[in-house]
């Protein structure tokens, strides 16, 4: 038993011993490997981000939720913290723009823009479920 471990461990020994010797006769001669980047080329052109507001006071705030976690009750709360914190602010509630999740998703994603100006929102708040 003790002669095959022996066996064995130079075994080992000697294919580690070789593929280092291999190797260093690669980099002696210099040779070039193409690499491919794992994440690929951007596929979207980048855009600057809208500029932030500067104050939430006096501002129109619409709310999206994706229906999954608490919303109608987490809404309410960041209403009231936010109206203390904010005078003047306004909120459109999610109701008016539909599931940013689900079966109405698409059609109502691609509202979006046309009711963001319909409320006038300067903000948006997006509720998702956890």
């Amino acid at each position: 038993m003790r002669g095959r471990m022996n066996w064995l461990l130079a075994g080992l020994a000697l294919v580690s011993f070789l593929t280092v010797l291999y190797a260093s006769a690669a980099l002696a001669r210099d040779e070039v490997y193409e690499v491919v980047w794992p994440r690929g080329k951007a596929a979207v052109k980048i855009i600057p981000l809208a500029k932030r507001v500067d104050t939430l006071a006096g501002k129109t705030v619409c709310e999206l939720w994706d229906g999954l976690f608490r919303g109608d009750e987490i809404f309410p709360m960041l209403e009231t913290w936010l109206a203390e914190k904010y005078p003047g602010i306004k909120f459109v509630s999610y109701k008016e723009f539909g599931a940013t999740h689900g079966a109405d998703e698409r059609a109502n994603l691609a509202a979006f823009g046309e009711k963001f100006k319909k409320f006038g929102c300067d903000a948006a708040i997006s509720g998702v479920g956890c």
